[in-house]
């Protein structure tokens, strides 16, 4: 390994690493503290409150999501608004406690990917960047975006850990963070896709392909056909959305092409398009 500067500091002089990485993961909330408490204005109208509220509708109603509504966002504004069930500001508390998670998943996602890179690149480099960047500040008001991005960095740190370490019990882990990031936005199946791809690649030259493949698609199948399943059984509705959603996306896109609000960037999408039964949800 080369060495760097950071292994010619004297050693009296190095803190320690394991008190030193949350230190800095605390001085980078506080520098983007506020982002952490907004206003009830500041909360995404479109996307962040209503998976706020799908999270208090499992709790209240056991109000499942379909699979294109991201269900995984509505078992952790769930399980956040249990403690805050019934107090007057849940939603602003919801979305408190819910940005320092996602915060906090995708900073050490990130940091864990990084260390898998020692060899071109100090971790520190990763941290720094994380500190002086926007990037998941910018994330943050939209849940679904900010988890995915998460469980997504969880899977590459698994991907590269089998590249590293050649050790099975990481495509499990990546397959199943793979599954995870499905369950948080529909770019995860795409995502399985390329992770299939990566570990045939990565199983031909130890030669185990047909035991990385059913690592990498099993807990994948067992997470995500696990859903749907139970989603069917209790709703009596077995199909995933992914076609309806994608209809939204389009109305919605209407409104950001033009710089309208979203609501009337979709009232112009039927207005100029049909409505979505007129259309069956097609977009082509």
């Amino acid at each position: 390994m080369t060495t760097n500067w950071i292994e010619r500091i004297p050693e009296k002089f190095k803190p320690p690493s394991k008190f030193l990485i949350p230190l800095l993961f605390i001085l980078n909330v506080v520098l983007v503290f506020p982002v952490f408490f907004p206003n009830l204005s500041d909360i995404g109208l479109w996307d962040e409150s209503i998976y706020i509220n799908s999270g208090r509708g499992l709790v209240d109603g056991g109000l499942l999501q379909r699979f294109a509504w991201n269900p995984l966002l509505s078992f952790l504004y769930g399980l956040i608004y249990i403690p805050i069930k019934g107090t007057t500001f849940w939603l602003i508390h919801s979305c408190t406690i819910g940005r320092f998670i996602l915060f906090g998943l995708m900073w050490w996602s990130a940091y864990l990917v990084s260390k898998q890179l020692i060899h071109l690149s100090h971790p520190f480099i990763m941290i720094a960047l994380l500190i002086i960047s926007p990037a998941l500040t910018y994330l943050l008001p939209n849940p679904s975006d900010a988890l995915f991005t998460a469980m997504s960095a969880f899977a590459l740190w698994q991907v590269l850990s089998f590249y590293n370490e050649k050790k099975l019990k990481h495509v499990w882990m990546a397959s199943l963070f793979v599954g995870l990031s499905a369950l948080s936005r529909n770019d995860g199946l795409i995502l399985f896709c390329i992770f299939i791809i990566l570990v045939v690649f990565l199983s031909i030259p130890i030669k185990r392909f047909k035991t990385s493949l059913v690592a990498g698609v099993l807990p994948f199948a067992v997470l995500v056909g696990g859903y749907f399943v139970l989603y069917g059984l209790v709703s009596g509705v077995f199909k995933l959305g992914i076609i309806e959603r994608t209809y939204i996306a389009f109305e919605q896109g209407q409104g950001f092409a033009y710089e309208y609000p979203v609501g009337h960037g979709m009232l112009d999408a039927r207005k100029f398009y049909g409505t979505p039964e007129e259309n069956q949800y097609s977009i082509r």
